[in-house]
């Protein structure tokens, strides 16, 4: 009985979400502050090859990926948002049945991305008056970090020298990708995001051969509008 009077009173809250009139109820700004968490996994080769040699691939071994993001966006246009992107993503949990070389490996991935977002713009009433649906295209850089479980390696070098290479050093990475998803204003300066997104990386990292991987992830968060343009309710 309970659940079913649930079910009704969601059904008429959304219809007068629909129908019902709400000029100027939330304001318009230009300035929104993005943060939230994200979670995917990584595709990659499962070997590499290096002219006689095959190695175990690195990134395919990659059973989880997740991590936070920060991202300031500015609405150049009521359609068209400028944003730029700092995350972090973490990888860990190597894996492979062929081979154990990776175990208890963690990678950590730090990008800053500028961004260009196409969004629908908001509506004077209506759900579209909380509800925007956006689409975007990013491309940046960044480092890598490799946290091996063996993070240095000792090369006999002649009679009496040992060489130590350290084999936690960041390394270059380059990242682009696409993102969708959608944004539901809650009150007039807070709300919500749930997003998904695809990205290409490329990397100059020296621990192993394979150079590139991608990683798909879900994205949600909340985001605040700063700097908010009066108006008034009526």
């Amino acid at each position: 009985m309970v659940k079913r009077a649930f079910i009704v009173w969601a059904i008429i809250l959304v219809t007068i979400t629909l129908f019902k009139p709400a000029y100027g109820q939330f304001i318009d700004n230009r300035l929104h502050l993005f943060a939230g968490v994200h979670t995917g996994n990584i595709s990659a080769d499962a070997l590499a090859v290096e002219q006689s040699l095959i190695f175990p691939g690195f990134y395919h071994g990659f059973q989880k990926a997740r991590g936070v993001n920060l991202s300031p966006s500015y609405a150049w246009r009521p359609w068209m948002w400028l944003g730029l992107n700092l995350n972090y993503m973490q990888s860990r949990e190597w894996e492979m049945e062929i081979s154990d070389h990776y175990n208890r490996t963690v990678v950590h991935h730090y990008t800053l991305s500028p961004a260009i977002r196409i969004a629908t713009p908001m509506a004077d009433t209506g759900i579209l008056n909380r509800l925007s649906f956006y689409a975007e295209l990013f491309a940046g850089a960044g480092f890598t970090e490799i946290r091996q479980r063996y993070p240095r390696m000792e090369i006999i070098g002649p009679p009496g020298t040992v060489i130590v290479q350290q084999l936690e050093e960041p390394t270059f990475l380059f990242s682009y990708g696409v993102r969708t998803g959608l944004t539901y204003i809650l009150y007039p300066s807070i709300g919500i995001y749930l997003g998904h997104a695809y990205c290409q990386n490329q990397t100059s990292a020296i621990l192993h051969m394979d150079k590139q991987f991608s990683n798909s992830k879900l994205e949600f968060g909340v985001f605040y509008r700063l700097f908010q343009n009066k108006r008034f309710y009526y």
